[in-house]
Parts: structure tokens; C-alpha cells; sequence
């Protein structure tokens, strides 16, 4: 991603970022912060369909269920058309990754997902930037498919993998990695009064849903969810 494609990106989450309306403290061990939907047009169940995409900061298996239960509550429904999995882009980073390690741990997650799916809480599930080889490990050892890879750009040979095992391929223009602490960073210099801008501010997920209708045509309204690890010290900066 160019610097300026960066930062026309960071602008538009910046954006919804300034408009959260709900904080809930001490929720466990961690905080949530709500955005106010994008708009305030009442949605039907029978009409509308949601989408979710959750970016997690690491690869930890109840944090989807967390950003999923967050989302049904707050948009009062039980179940979600759509959820894609975005996973910490650490591994690719890592010269010395060790690819044994990293599909254990996609596996992980993609187990408490399939639940969803069990559980009738999500329909289909998929992951967002994965290369052919990445999809072909998830696809040879998952339970349930992963029926979309939502991406940037198509990897070599991804086009005729996902063609041949009904997979379908989205684009997507999010930053990779997702930039949460960079935006709240932007955030708290215009409203450090937030509690979420302390010194340890640390995310655990951030999730963004959208609600669609006319055939997912027409982008009716959407919203972010953010949980984060508690501080002792709620004031500040973000470091």
C-alpha cells in the first residue's frame, strides 16, 4: 500500500473512530468501545443482511466469539449473515516463521468459528489475505470450508484454487496491518479524555460490521466495535 492510499485509509477509520457513543468499563478483564452506526435506518432481519469482519491481535480462539457476541448485542439480532476472519500479520513479518506453528494456530481459530456456524450464530464463515498456499492448509484440515478470501490483491495461483473448491475472492482496500492503536493515537490528541487513551492502551480485536440490502447492493450502515485490555491508568497519551 502506498503512503498516500495509507493515509486516506487511516482518514476514513479516524473518522468513525471520533463517533463512539457507548464505553463498557470493567467487562472482565477488558473495555469495549461502540461507534455509532454510520446511520440510523432501522434494519429487517427478513431484508437486510450483515456482514462482519473482525481483525484479531493475535490468535486467540474466544476472541471471535467475544467480537460476535459484542456485534449480536449491540445490533440486537442472533445471527450474522457473513464473517471474516482477519488474522495478525506478525507471522508474515517473521523471517524465521515456522508454518507448522502458524496453521496450528489458524486452526485454533477457525475451530471456535465452525462453532458459530454450529451454533446457527453465522452462516459462512471465510479469512481475508491468504495466498493459495495458506488457503490450501486451511481448506485440507478444516471442518467447515472457508467459502470467501477477502484480499488486496490475487496471490499467484489463488485465482484457480479458490475457482476449483467454490471459494469466492472479495476485494478489500483495509490497511494491512489493521492500524487500530495508530488511529486511536489520532484520536486521543483531539479527545484524550477518552478512557481508552491510556499509556498501556492495548487492543484485542477490533470488529467492523455492515448491513446491507438489495441484494448486499446497497451499504445501508455500519459500525465499529473495539475491546481492549484493561489499565490502571485510564489518562494521557497513547504511546
Amino acid at each position: 500500500m502506498s503512503a498516500k492510499q495509507h493515509s486516506c485509509s487511516m482518514s476514513k477509520i479516524d473518522i468513525q473512530f471520533k463517533n463512539f457513543k457507548k464505553f463498557r468499563e470493567n467487562e472482565f478483564d477488558s473495555d469495549i468501545y461502540i461507534t455509532d452506526r454510520s446511520s440510523d435506518t432501522k434494519f429487517n432481519r427478513a431484508q437486510h443482511k450483515i456482514t462482519l469482519k473482525i481483525f484479531l491481535e493475535n490468535f486467540e480462539p474466544l476472541y471471535v466469539r467475544e467480537a460476535v457476541d459484542a456485534t449480536l448485542k449491540e445490533l440486537n439480532t442472533d445471527f450474522i449473515e457473513q464473517i471474516i476472519l482477519a488474522f495478525p500479520q506478525s507471522f508474515r513479518n517473521d523471517e524465521n516463521r515456522d508454518h507448522k506453528k502458524w496453521s496450528e494456530q489458524v486452526l485454533s481459530v477457525w475451530k471456535e468459528a465452525e462453532k458459530l456456524v454450529k451454533d446457527r450464530m453465522a452462516m459462512v464463515i471465510g479469512v481475508a489475505d491468504f495466498n493459495k498456499e495458506e488457503m490450501e492448509l486451511l481448506y485440507d484440515k478444516a471442518e467447515i470450508l472457508p467459502r470467501i478470501d477477502q484480499i488486496r490483491n490475487t496471490p499467484h495461483g489463488l485465482k484457480e484454487f479458490a475457482e476449483t473448491n467454490d471459494i469466492q475472492l472479495l476485494s478489500h482496500n483495509d490497511p494491512i496491518p489493521f492500524p487500530v492503536k495508530e488511529v486511536f493515537k489520532e484520536v486521543c490528541q483531539t479527545n484524550p479524555c477518552l478512557p481508552a487513551c491510556g499509556p498501556c492502551f492495548n487492543p484485542r480485536w477490533t470488529a467492523r460490521y455492515a448491513i446491507w440490502a438489495e441484494l448486499w447492493l446497497v451499504l445501508e450502515s455500519k459500525g465499529y466495535i473495539v475491546k481492549f485490555d484493561n489499565c490502571e491508568t485510564l489518562s494521557g497519551s497513547v504511546p
